[in-house]
This record gives structure tokens, C-alpha cells and sequence, in this order.
């Protein structure tokens, strides 16, 4: 584990100077020394997460490049990829181009390749559904109109069947017909010609209707159909 080798010849170094008093003790370097030394023990026994406490530790102490490169091998050793590979980039951005950086340059690019490899594939969308069909609306338009049709037919037949009578009556009168003994033919004829008028638009919706649930059926088979799904039916 060559980071924690580097870091042992700078508190070593440290320490020396400090011995000869060329610097004043630094209580956090001791409280970084204790902590590295401590994470060494652990990660040489595969303890990886007792390893990375204390390497943590050591770098909140005393802040140096070398503590991030110990905690991605311990990450790296115990299949934590993805923390792994946040701290090797952590280190190589601290460290730069310095020398003997290929083993982590190594490992971020394997981990990078490895964790694209596991990213899970995008979930396919869900197909649209189907656009609601209109079949059944048309064909109570329909039947509306033709009931309309049918009612103002029976209505303006019984009028016009009426007035022959009608006329003969008022002809033998020795006067002429009042309106109001003509009101009930006029009015069963403009009944009739409301319904007429009712059942052509009830007729034009209803062509309407058949036009665009045509439409739609057909983008319904469109999406069923094998061509719909990237596939080419050759015949």
C-alpha cells in the first residue's frame, strides 16, 4: 500500500525534527501518527471498515492526499466500488501529476469501466395505450338520430294524413276553418320538422364519431403491429 508509505516518511520525518527541536511539537500530527498507525494494524488484518475509521480520522487531524488514497483501497478491497472511486479522484485531484499516481489512475479508470458495466439498462417506457375507441358513443348518436328521424317521420305522416280530412271538414263548413282548428296539424308538423332538424345534426355528429374512431383504430393496430416495435416483416 504505497500511500501509507509515503505518509509513515513524513511523520517519521516529522517526528525526527521534532526530536532535534529544529519544530515545536504538533499535537495534531501525533493525533494523525496514532490514528494512521492504527488504520495500518487494521487494514494488514483485512479489518477494511475499522481501517477506514481511523484513517478518516488521522486525515481530520492532519489533512494530507495520502489518507484519501488508503481509505479508496480499503473501499476498494471490500467491493465498495462506487466509494472507491470517489476517493481515488479525490486524491489524484489533490496529488496533480505527481509521480507514482499510475496504481490510482489505474484503479479509477477499471472502477469507472466496471461500475458503467453494472449500471442497471434503462427501463423500457411503457407503451402508450391504446386511444379510446368511439364505437360506442357513435352508435348511441346514431340510434338517437334515427329515433329522432323515425318520431318526426311518424309525426309529419299523421299531419299529412290528416289534412284531406281536414280540408273536407272545413270545405263543408258554411264558414272558414278558424286557426285553432288547423293548430293541431301545425303543430305535430313543426314537431316534425324540429325532430328533422335534430336528427340531421344527431347524423352529422354521428359521422364524426365513425370518422375518428376509423382513425383510431388504425393508430391501435399501428402500435400492435410487429413494425411498431423496431421489427420488419418481410413477405
Amino acid at each position: 500500500m504505497r500511500a501509507l508509505v509515503a505518509w509513515a516518511v513524513v511523520l517519521l520525518a516529522a517526528a525526527a525534527f521534532a526530536d532535534e527541536g529544529a519544530l515545536p511539537a504538533d499535537p495534531d500530527l501525533e493525533v494523525a501518527r496514532r490514528h494512521f498507525d492504527r488504520g495500518t494494524e487494521f487494514y494488514n488484518q483485512a479489518q477494511y471498515p475499522q481501517a477506514i475509521a481511523e484513517f478518516k480520522a488521522a486525515n481530520e487531524a492532519r489533512p494530507h492526499p495520502d489518507f484519501d488514497y488508503n481509505i479508496a483501497r480499503c473501499y476498494d478491497r471490500l467491493g465498495e466500488w462506487a466509494n472507491a472511486l470517489a476517493y481515488y479522484r479525490r486524491y489524484l485531484a489533490a496529488v496533480g501529476d505527481a509521480p507514482d499516481t499510475d496504481e490510482a489512475r489505474k484503479r479509477v479508470a477499471a472502477l469507472t469501466e466496471r461500475l458503467r458495466r453494472e449500471q442497471p439498462p434503462p427501463a423500457p417506457s411503457a407503451p402508450a395505450p391504446p386511444p379510446k375507441r368511439l364505437r360506442v358513443p357513435a352508435i348511441v348518436v346514431g340510434a338517437a338520430a334515427v329515433v329522432a328521424f323515425a318520431v318526426g317521420g311518424g309525426l309529419y305522416g299523421s299531419a299529412a294524413a290528416d289534412f284531406p280530412a281536414r280540408k273536407s271538414y272545413c270545405a263543408s263548413l258554411p264558414r272558414e276553418c278558424v286557426p285553432s282548428e288547423w293548430s293541431d296539424l301545425a303543430a305535430r308538423s313543426n314537431a316534425a320538422y324540429a325532430l328533422f332538424a335534430i336528427g340531421g345534426a344527431l347524423a352529422a355528429a354521428d359521422v364524426v364519431l365513425w370518422v375518428i374512431d376509423l382513425k383510431r383504430s388504425r393508430a391501435a393496430r399501428a402500435q400492435l403491429s410487429p413494425a411498431a416495435n423496431g421489427f420488419v416483416v418481410r413477405f
